[in-house]
């Protein structure tokens, strides 16, 4: 509710950055079941990777709604949360 108050580009700009962690997220578990056995996880990777790809969707439709125009973006991404 607080990034409301940041107006729709707000919005968008925690919306981005959220869909960009729950992405690296599922590419870690990707990543991790490739490791281990693809094969016995086909199934699995694949319903990962559509959820991955959905929240890829919503993070580039945050970029499309202007997300990088609020100068509170930064304080979002992740790049500049972590320096």
């Amino acid at each position: 509710a607080s990034t409301a108050l940041l107006g729709k580009e707000g919005a968008m700009a925690c919306t981005v950055a959220v869909e960009e962690s729950i992405s690296e997220h599922y590419n870690s578990q990707i990543r991790a079941l490739m490791e281990s056995d693809p094969e016995r996880y086909t199934e699995l990777l694949q319903v990962i990777k559509e959820f991955r790809d959905d929240e890829m969707d919503h993070h580039d439709i945050g970029l499309e709604h202007d997300a990088e125009s609020v100068s509170v973006f930064l304080m979002f991404t992740s790049d500049q949360a972590t320096q």
